[in-house]
């Protein structure tokens, strides 16, 4: 999942609307309480130059950051209705329009009448940076600067330009002069954190952070962002708490209920923990990696109910994801699921051909499935990768006990009597198995393939009446234990008939 960016968007009309949305906006006086109405056009010089328009700007952008940009120009659209001609009115109007393209046109034309053109060129600047027109947003920023120093506005855009390239040292110059100029500026606090952010200085950038909530506790980039820093240096209460509050701000946001569960699995609030990724669940079904967090839980908890339905889920939300295919494989062998036990190991498979456990789990499902024959090449295929596995080792000497199969490999001078000394085993075998399978009988006819030094790589079975898989086993495990003659490769078929009446 992506890490929570912070970012003002403009409303089109120079439009300085927040990235964040869904907020609720902040209590403030309205702004047709805010305008003081003129008659005629925006004129020369005016309000429009005086400290009293940056700051209606700064609340525009608070509630911007705060609230979706529509809402927030309903206001403004309403202010201007109350007084139609008022020159800070349409200058916020346009500030805060959904259209862009308006709001450049109005700057563009208002600022040919206007004898303090720097807020205009602050407004193109702020439309330019978020059309990421990059020399276009500093040439007019820089503008507005040197038209008016104090314009602190631009210097915060300024600031997010510099933010944006990385260039770190420009940035925090920039907002701290914002800062330096309206010591309330809580946007300039807000992106002077995250300039020293990304310049590794955690201390000072918790600082800034703490700052911004001062100034305006309902800023949810402050909130999430101390909330994740102070996680990183181990203060969890304390992280929490940062969350908690980013949570209230913003209850639709995917990224600060993941990093709450996260920080409550660090707490060892499991159940905390769970109502979080759940919650943020909710806001993304589709989410995998919150199934995976919630399994890891729940299995914490020996909630083995939970915990197979969550690690279903996230297999079926992402059903790449190797290492929970095998999570869910495993769970679901326990739970006698073994089609989709089956399946889980396979897929997990794909991705992990050198995981002998995955060849040992699906031996055990064919020995629950009583295909042992099935359960032997998986097991040997697991000791091939790794030959020292006990749980391969155990479980086939098992298999070989129950099945009268020989744990040692037999050999004798000719092919055809290798073939005798394994007949000879069999039919031991089989008088043995007639004792509790005494209805066993048939034909079968295996072909066995012979490496050029005498070994056996594989027995399949041709032609096959017996339909008993305890013969069945006997007969492919013993084969799988002859030694031949070197030099004789190649396959090599051998008929046996079994009757209980010639056997006894």
């Amino acid at each position: 999942m992506k890490a929570y960016s912070f970012g003002i968007c403009l409303a089109a009309a120079a439009a300085v609307a927040g990235l964040l949305t869904g907020c609720p906006a902040p209590d403030a006086a309205s702004p047709a309480a805010a305008v003081k109405e003129t008659s005629g056009p925006p004129a020369a010089g005016g309000i429009i130059g005086s400290p009293s328009l940056l700051v209606q700007i700064k609340e525009a952008e608070h509630k911007l950051a705060k609230a979706r940009r529509i809402d927030v120009h309903t206001e403004y659209a309403e202010a201007l209705k109350v007084s139609p001609k008022d020159s800070s009115a349409l200058f916020l109007d346009a500030w805060t329009k959904p259209s862009r393209e308006e709001a450049e046109a109005f700057f563009r034309e208002s600022m040919e009448r206007a004898d303090d053109k720097s807020p205009y060129f602050a407004g193109l600047g702020a439309i330019f940076y978020e059309w990421k027109v990059n020399d276009r947003a500093l040439q007019s920023l820089d503008k507005a600067v040197e038209l008016n120093p104090g314009n602190y506005i631009a210097h915060y855009y300024t600031g997010l330009y510099h933010l944006r390239r990385d260039e770190l040292d420009d940035a925090a110059g920039a907002f701290k002069k914002a800062i330096e100029l309206d010591p309330g500026y809580a946007l300039a606090h807000t992106g002077l954190g995250k300039a020293l952010q990304k310049k590794k200085d955690v201390d000072k950038a918790i600082e800034a952070f703490r700052e911004a909530i001062k100034q305006d506790p309902k800023l949810f980039d402050p909130h999430y962002i101390l909330g994740q820093l102070l996680g990183e240096k181990g203060k969890q209460e304390e992280a929490v708490a940062e969350l908690a509050k980013a949570s209230e701000l913003s209850p639709g946001n995917l990224e600060v209920q993941v990093n709450l569960g996260k920080t409550f699995e660090k707490l060892e609030k499991l159940d905390e923990a769970i109502a979080a990724y759940g919650r943020a669940a909710d806001i993304k079904q589709t989410e995998a990696d919150l199934y995976v967090s919630m399994a890891r839980i729940f299995k914490k908890q020996k909630n083995k109910d939970k915990e197979y339905e969550a690690w279903e889920k996230a297999v079926r939300f992402d059903p790449r994801n190797s290492d929970s295919h095998l999570a869910f494989a495993w769970i679901a062998l326990e739970r006698n699921e073994l089609d989709k036990a089956d399946r889980a190991f396979q897929e997990a498979l794909r991705k992990k051909t050198d995981d002998h456990m995955i060849y040992v789990g699906l031996a055990r499902i064919a020995v629950k499935r009583e295909d042992y024959r099935k359960a032997m090449e998986h097991y040997r295929r697991a000791l091939r990768i790794e030959s020292n596995s006990k749980e391969a080792k155990d479980e086939l000497n098992e298999i070989r006990r129950k099945f009268e199969i020989t744990t040692e490999s037999y050999t004798a001078p000719t092919l055809e009597k290798v073939f005798a000394a394994f007949q000879q085993r069999i039919l031991k075998a089989y008088k043995v198995l007639l004792r509790t399978y005494p209805k066993i009988k048939g034909k079968a006819t295996i072909q066995v393939a012979i490496d050029s030094e005498g070994n056996v790589n594989e027995v399949s079975f041709e032609e096959n009446t017996i339909n008993h898989p305890a013969l069945e086993a006997c007969i492919f495990g013993n084969a799988l234990m002859a030694k031949f003659p070197a030099g004789k490769k190649g396959k090599v078929n051998y008929t046996m008939n079994f009757d209980p009446a010639l056997a006894k």
